[in-house]
């Protein structure tokens, strides 16, 4: 036997991996162990022993792993003298197109298109075990999309089986997978698991070109993250020959959410008669982190450091998100001025929002460079963001509202005062009105009126010939939208031409599965449904391994990557870990069912378990010296959160011991007035409340007071103890009664029964909802009877009362979004979608309703009163406005309801009965532009620009009879008549 040649650098464990001949060998190698440095060993020493190249394959996982590996092979001798190195996806690819069949693979789809090829799989197929609405549901197509997924991974022969005993639900999901199979075979198309499905068919087949061209063709297979491996690529490799040498580590598998295979390593030792070797000495993490690592596990993982140099923990609590980016920040800041390179620390967070946003902003608000990775999505680009406003009003050429958006684009550039008096004054109402408005525009924009209105023109000539995704490219060339990109620097001007070019092809994609599906083609259907299975369109892999900035990743991004400093952010429980939620679709007995007969079908609570730990494992093992860990003590909206489990005891024990980190209150400037914006103007907090603005119009002095500097009396009264209990009712009530479409007449009474039982779970058992005595306590419960049946009643009666009904898609709803250049945040009571697609935002109030059409009268005076300079003065009504402005979170609103619960006063008696005030998008667009108006001058443009300089007290009484800070404030007397 010839010699090996072997690095003398090895030690003595890697050695004795490199040189192993003894068949089938799974080397399990823990982070920072070498075992990238083993692979390209072992494969100098095979090319050393004479083994051709081409008899040697390398597969991952990632384009980055194997660029990292086609690097450091590259060193070893010239490339064509080198293995094979690709992914499993390439590798199956390659197969395919060298024996003839990649004419069945070729084309895969974008991420739209399948969910909409999906979708129509659904509406085809027949579900028995399943309620015959169930298929319009959003979350039914995401679950269900997952377990198909699962099917078509699974080894044929175990398919058999499952078919052979399967329940009536998972008899379901089969017809959906197969459905899916016979859909996708009719259209020519394929995703990335059907290019090793494909492989591993025509691999197993006895005379097959595909078995006959594998047949002795490598001599070694080197395999890297044995552990991610899913049943289909399992069988790849069992079907290539030669000697596998297969690196894993069974506490890094964070992948099973994506297919990979449960217990890889255990399946491989079983089915390809493998040897184990075990690298557990990490020569990155220094003993502290390897503890920390380990401690989550029942069975620590062998894992340990042969690093001498000391490591850093440090456990930080923040008051909010917004403080926690902030702190997170200033220690980044602090890091790079001790010397540390930017490419060098990272910021890894479980799940991307909010807090990745937030850190990026705080980051880059302090001048440091950041390339982010993970958690992204393709419509937050913000020229992407401009077409789809661009097509949203094409769809909807009568909402004034979304010719608005459009215009209102930064990406445009048009003057905001501008814009809206030239709305104000004739807003459009169809395309060829938008194209007459925009040619009037001033041309002292980005984008001149003129040629806004060329670009609208051309998109309209591909809108009216049935081809969306040409008007969308007209549009976007006619517009310059790549000119906006360009104008940020280069890595987003790269990342937005990369997002356009996918919105494109996407919705190319779209209309051709709708076409060969023989479903409506009409531009307004085909960008519908596009727009609505592109919500959730995660973008591709785009790594940052080259581009400069400090690194803010998911922690599944972070994956195979080493920093010397690294903050894990949101280190909050039941995010990370994540909490763990039952399948909504198959029962335990029915998991296990599947398991039996080999198919990884569904997870259970253990193996979720197992994966976050995993995760925690995976991000405290990317640190090379320093690691900070932080978590905020309350949510977006205010409601209380604790730190993960994952923190040891004593180190939580130790930061909750010390005051939490509160950073300085500030506020996000409109784009456009950046530049004017004044070193010294008054901050807001980060973010608002959007319940403040009311507080702002009713008395600026106790907006100052309470949203400013966060002081007031902190105990609650009784009917704030009472609007808390029936909206936590209401709240339960709706986790589990959502469809409304369909009401039978009397459904109120069993309603009520449900809503008033769960009061009364809530009144004995949410530390939230606590009243001062059993007394009081049973007066809430009186109350809350009488107020959740009038609920109760008016929801069959709205019910009944609107064609087609409604769904109740989302139930006290936290949302975080952008109004004017504030950051704002609130909470949706109920979020009501109907049957064309269309959103109603309903605001449940325990108080009475007063007069009909509050709202709409109220806005107008404020606007006038506004206009006047007097509106503190003379104390208009503000009535709402959080409804109105919700709005810009949800774009596909159509009407705001205000819900009052409490009896109203008619003719000297009571109404036992609920009243709704409604308030019309299109119909009442008068009055909603009045309240723009006026938020707008009295408090958006102030705020904004710097304008405030003094908070004068009110001059009304009535404003000052319940203030809490009655005692502080200079003038609350002097106009107490």
């Amino acid at each position: 036997m010839p010699s090996i040649a072997v690095p003398d650098e090895l030690t003595a464990r890697q050695a004795e991996a490199v040189a192993y001949r003894g068949g089938n060998l799974l080397l399990e190698a823990v982070p920072g162990s070498g075992k990238t440095r083993v692979i390209v060993a072992r494969c100098a020493a095979l090319l050393a022993e004479g083994i051709a190249p081409s008899q040697i394959l390398v597969l991952t996982f990632s384009r980055r792993a194997v660029g990292e590996l086609r690097a450091r092979l590259a060193r070893l001798a010239a490339p064509r003298t080198l293995p094979d190195v690709r992914t499993f996806h390439g590798f199956a690819a390659r197969l395919l197109a060298e024996t003839g069949h990649a004419g069945h693979s070729r084309r895969l789809l974008s991420a739209p298109a399948e969910r909409a090829l999906f979708e129509s799989v659904i509406d085809a197929t027949p579900l028995p075990s399943l309620p015959a609405e169930v298929g319009r549901w959003p979350v039914f197509c995401d679950a269900a999309a997952l377990r198909v997924d699962e099917l078509r991974r699974a080894p044929p022969e175990a398919l058999a089986r499952l078919r052979q005993r399967a329940t009536p639900r998972i008899r379901d999901l089969l017809a959906l997978a197969s459905e899916q199979t016979r859909r996708r075979d009719r259209l020519g198309v394929a995703d990335y698991d059907d290019l090793v499905a494909r492989a591993v068919q025509l691999a197993s087949m006895p005379d097959g070109d595909l078995r006959k061209a594998l047949r002795g063709r490598y001599a070694h297979v080197l395999v890297d993250e044995f552990q991610d491996t899913d049943a289909l690529q399992l069988a790849l490799v069992g079907q290539l020959g030669g000697e596998v040498f297969a690196v894993g580590d069974p506490s890094q598998a964070i992948y099973g959410f994506r297919g990979a295979a449960r217990d890889a390593l255990g399946r491989a030792r079983a089915h390809l008669a493998m040897t184990r070797l075990g690298l557990d000495e990490s020569f990155r993490c220094p003993a502290e982190l390897c503890d920390l690592a380990r401690a989550v596990w029942p069975e620590p993982p062998r894992l340990h450091s042969a690093n001498v140099r000391a490591g850093e923990i440090a456990v930080r609590r923040a008051a909010s998100p917004r403080d926690e980016a902030a702190f997170i920040a200033d220690a980044v800041a602090r890091a790079l001025d001790d010397g540390t390179p930017e490419s060098e620390t990272a910021v890894l967070v479980r799940s991307a929002e909010p807090l990745a946003r937030l850190v990026e902003r705080e980051l880059r608000g302090r001048g440091i460079a950041v390339a982010r990775q993970g958690g992204q999505y393709v419509l937050d680009d913000p020229a992407v963001d401009a077409l789809c406003a661009a097509l949203k009003a094409f769809a909807g050429p009568g909402d004034g509202g979304a010719w608005r958006r459009l215009f209102g684009h930064p990406a445009f550039g048009i003057a905001p005062l501008t814009l809206r008096l030239a709305l104000d004054a004739a807003p459009p109402c169809s395309i060829d009105a938008a194209c007459e408005f925009a040619q009037r525009l001033a041309a002292r924009s980005r984008v001149s009126g003129a040629r806004l209105a060329a670009a609208l023109r051309s998109a309209r000539a591909f809108w009216d010939a049935g081809d969306p995704a040409q008007a969308a490219r007209a549009f976007a060339l006619d517009s310059n939208l790549l000119g906006f990109a360009i104008a940020g620097d280069e890595r987003d001007a790269r990342r937005s031409a990369r997002r356009l070019t996918e919105f494109l092809a996407a919705l190319g994609d779209v209309r051709d599965v709708r076409a060969r599906m023989e479903r409506d083609v009409s531009s307004l259907a085909v960008v519908r449904d596009f727009l609505a299975c592109s919500e959730s369109w995660t973008a591709g892999a785009e790594t940052v391994d080259e581009e400069p900035g400090v690194r803010v990743l998911t922690v599944h991004a972070a994956k195979g990557l080493e920093f010397d400093f690294v903050a894990i952010a949101d280190a909050v429980d039941g995010r990370f870990p994540q909490a763990w939620r039952s399948d909504t679709l198959l029962g335990d007995d029915e998991i296990a069912l599947a398991r039996a007969c080999g198919v990884d079908l569904g997870t259970r609570a253990a193996e979720h378990g197992d994966e976050e730990r995993s995760l925690w494992y995976v991000a405290v093992t990317r640190s090379k010296r320093k690691l900070l860990v932080t978590w905020s003590g309350t949510q977006l909206d205010g409601s209380p959160q604790r730190p993960s489990r994952f923190i040891p005891l004593a180190l939580r024990t130790e930061a909750l011991r010390m005051p939490s980190f509160v950073g300085p209150l500030t506020f996000t400037p409109a784009p456009d007035l950046e530049a004017i914006q004044p070193a010294a103007a008054a901050r807001l907090p980060r973010p608002l409340g959007t319940s403040r603005i009311e507080t702002w119009l009713d008395c600026r002095r106790k907006f100052y007071y309470g949203a400013l500097l966060r002081i007031g009396a902190a105990e609650r009264t009784f009917k704030p103890k009472l609007g808390s209990l029936v909206h936590k009712a209401i709240q339960e009530f709706h986790a589990a009664v959502r469809d409304f479409r369909t009401v039978a007449e009397g459904s109120s009474a069993a309603w009520a029964a449900r809503l008033r039982e769960s009061a009364r779970t809530i009144a004995a058992s949410d530390p939230q909802v606590e009243f001062d005595s059993p007394l009081e306590r049973a007066a809430a419960l009186r109350a809350a009877d009488r107020l959740l049946e009038r609920y109760a009643r008016e929801l069959e009666a709205t019910a009944r009362a609107s064609a087609g009904g409604f769904e109740v898609i989302a139930s006290e709803e936290a949302i975080a979004y952008d109004y004017a250049g504030v950051a704002l945040l609130g909470k949706i009571d109920r979020v009501d979608r109907r049957p064309d697609g269309s959103l109603v935002l309903v605001d449940v109030k325990t108080g009475a309703f007063k007069r009909e059409k509050a709202m709409t009268a109220a806005f107008p005076k404020l606007a006038a009163a506004a206009s006047a300079g007097d509106l503190w003065i003379k104390a208009t009504p503000p009535a709402n406005p959080q409804l109105a402005l919700y709005r810009a979170a949800k774009p596909q609103t159509e009407s705001l309801a205000y819900l009052y619960l409490d009896a109203r006063p008619k003719s000297g008696e009571y109404v036992d009965a609920a009243h709704t005030d409604r308030l019309d998008i299109a119909q009442d667009a008068d009055a909603l532009a009045a309240l723009e108006d006026a938020l707008g001058r009295t408090f958006f443009e102030p705020w904004t620009t710097g304008g405030v300089t003094v908070i004068e007290p009110t001059r009304n009484a009535r404003t000052c009879r319940f203030c809490e800070f009655v005692t502080i404030c200079p003038g609350y007397l002097e106009d107490d008549e």
